[in-house]
């Protein structure tokens, strides 16, 4: 895996891809997907419709549904390789980022990581850089899809008017939610790492360096894999998509699977990623 030298910034320290913070802190056990719009590598700016995934596990994402250019594609903001809050996604309330099925890592993710999230004894963590236009519902990662009675799946997500990010599947667990609140109109760092097997107090949720924790027990959860395809902002399937609200940004995301970080671990992630958002 190849990640550059963090810059540095007198004045407010070192800027770096999220990839280079994840491995300089050693934090590359169990990564299952990097995304980050700064990295010229994960996304070459004016090269077309894919967010390429930096953990070395190659499960790519279209800008929107396929590799055509659609009125659900998210839309890039800055240029390559620029470490800053001026480069990011942007987002409609409709857009999107849905996983490449025919990238050459995605059909040993959905029979892995992708469906165990959902599974009995799941162990994981998810973590964001966001900014949040308006209150209102959206889902940041899932595949738990338009909640259909078949559908197996799981959604990172947010309900209306709670400003806090939240956590369900479709079967199995009805949902549980930060007791912190993120920013509306600010860049929020967003984090949540579960090992259901622990029973009572398996959640950590996380947002701008508080951390809450919370009960997650998965009851009767699904054991096939996830119904739908993995999406980036949003739930999996567009009829009932939660798409991050209009005018919200997106800079990167990363999930681990196998692996809970522990609050110290998503501390030490949060200070080496935050210096690009001040």
């Amino acid at each position: 895996m190849i990640y550059s030298m963090p810059e540095y910034h007198p004045r407010i320290g070192p800027i770096e891809s999220l990839i280079g913070s994840i491995s300089r802190k050693g934090l590359s056990n169990g990564l299952k997907l990097c995304l980050d719009i700064g990295d010229s590598v994960s996304y070459p700016f004016g090269s077309g419709q894919t967010w390429f995934d930096r953990s070395g596990n190659a499960v790519d994402f279209f800008r929107g549904a396929s590799s055509s250019v659609q009125t659900s594609d998210p839309t890039p903001n800055g240029s390559a390789g620029d470490f800053s809050k001026n480069t990011y996604w942007s987002f409609d309330g409709g857009d999107y980022f849905q996983a490449n099925t025919a990238a050459s890592g995605y059909s040993a993710a959905l029979a892995g990581w992708i469906s165990n999230i959902h599974k009995d004894g799941a162990k994981f963590t998810f973590f964001a850089w966001f900014y949040p236009a308006v209150t209102g519902t959206f889902c940041m990662l899932g595949t738990s899809g338009a909640q259909a009675a078949a559908d197996r799946g799981f959604q990172w997500w947010s309900f209306t008017g709670n400003n806090n990010m939240g956590f369900a599947l479709k079967h199995g667990f009805g949902g549980v939610g930060d007791a912190n609140q993120f920013t509306i109109g600010a860049w929020n760092c967003v984090a949540l790492s579960i090992d259901e097997a622990l029973g009572t107090n398996n959640a950590t949720f996380f947002s701008n360096g508080a951390f809450s924790i919370q009960n997650c027990d998965y009851v009767g959860s699904d054991t096939g894999n996830a119904t739908n395809t993995i999406m980036v902002g949003g739930t999996g399937n567009t009829g009932d998509l939660r798409g991050l609200t209009n005018g919200s940004r997106l800079s990167q995301i990363a999930v681990w699977e196998g692996v809970a970080l522990t609050q110290a671990q998503i501390g030490v992630l949060y200070d080496a990623t935050k210096t690009r958002f001040k």
